[in-house]
């Protein structure tokens, strides 16, 4: 099943608080944010997410999941490349960089691959390599990408 979580700081709610409800727990679980961190900041207050509080809050998602669900499949979907003359707001211009994402990416990555249980659990899916890989005509809006982009 699906469920929006737009920051990066919702999917430790997501995992601890709906999981546990529910009381049936994912087989595998594929986590991924940070648009909404990058349009909006961390939190919606429309400040900068520095990519360390990014990062943290990355590993709080994975830590939460793996306590939660210990024999779970686990993956991370970083963030895709953005096309920014594509993208069809000067907020979203200014603030969706391929510069940023690829430093909150980065930030995650070696956040994740610090904690060794973490590392040990956690498969990477590059989304970023692969959008970058489809290329600008996969992508309408700059952002978000064709189905081909997954494939």
């Amino acid at each position: 099943s699906f469920r929006w979580a737009p920051f990066a700081s919702n999917l430790s709610a997501v995992v601890d608080g709906e999981w546990w409800r529910r009381g049936t727990l994912p087989n595998a679980a594929v986590l991924g944010a940070g648009l909404w961190d990058l349009l909006w900041g961390g939190s919606g207050d429309g400040g900068d997410v520095s990519p360390q509080r990014y990062a943290a809050e990355v590993v709080n998602a994975l830590r939460a999941a793996r306590r939660r669900a210990p024999a779970a499949s686990l993956a991370w979907l970083d963030l895709p490349a953005m096309v920014t003359h594509k993208q069809l707001s000067e907020r979203k211009r200014a603030r969706m960089t391929e510069v940023r994402a690829r430093a909150l990416n980065a930030a995650a990555r070696r956040a994740v691959e610090a904690d060794a249980d973490l590392a040990a659990h956690v498969a990477w899916l590059g989304l970023h390599g692969a959008s970058e890989g489809c290329g600008e005509a996969c992508t309408m809006e700059g952002i978000h990408y064709s189905n081909q982009t997954y494939e």
